[in-house]
């Protein structure tokens, strides 16, 4: 609903955008190709915000108002999934676990008066299962806990084909 030829622009960019960021979803953790697509996705951002204050300058209507918030969105979403990349559960936090579970299963342990193998294991397995689940979480990219890449690729096939020329 932009006006030409910033509707055709913004659509390329978009089409770009989408790509560049299927590659960081993609991209392992430690390798330069992660940095590659974070370069190339600030990059499409600032052309999109660019273009997105040009077209708010010489068409100022609510659809416009409408797209440039959304575009803000987006570049916020970006933001944010990069911050889960960067930001893991403290290591003081992983102490205290180690050692809340030490305690438990000692306490556990030394107060149970008849030693059924089925007790003595369950707390350690319990704990065990928590930490593990707490560490996968911790980590999106690795693990078995991992969120697919359908939608994005979906978007991209949407862009790519004849319902993008709309």
């Amino acid at each position: 609903m932009l006006p030409e030829p910033a509707r055709g622009k913004i659509l390329d960019l978009l089409r770009e955008y989408v790509d560049a960021r299927i590659a960081f979803s993609k991209a392992s953790l430690y390798g330069p190709e992660l940095q590659q697509s974070l370069a190339r996705t600030k990059q499409l951002q600032n052309e999109m915000w660019q273009q997105s204050v040009e077209v708010a300058r010489q068409s100022p209507t609510p659809i416009t108002s409408i797209f440039v918030q959304s575009l803000n969105e987006s570049i916020d979403l970006s933001e944010k999934r990069l911050a889960t990349l960067e930001n893991h559960v403290p290591s003081a936090v992983w102490v205290m676990l180690v050692l809340i579970s030490l305690l438990t299963c000692l306490t556990v342990g030394l107060t149970v008066r008849r030693r059924f193998w089925f007790v003595i294991i369950l707390p350690p397995l319990m704990i065990a299962i928590v930490m593990a689940l707490i560490a996968d979480l911790d980590s999106p990219r690795t693990g078995s806990i991992q969120i697919g890449h359908a939608s994005m690729e979906r978007l991209q096939q949407d862009l790519k084909g004849p319902s993008g020329a709309h």
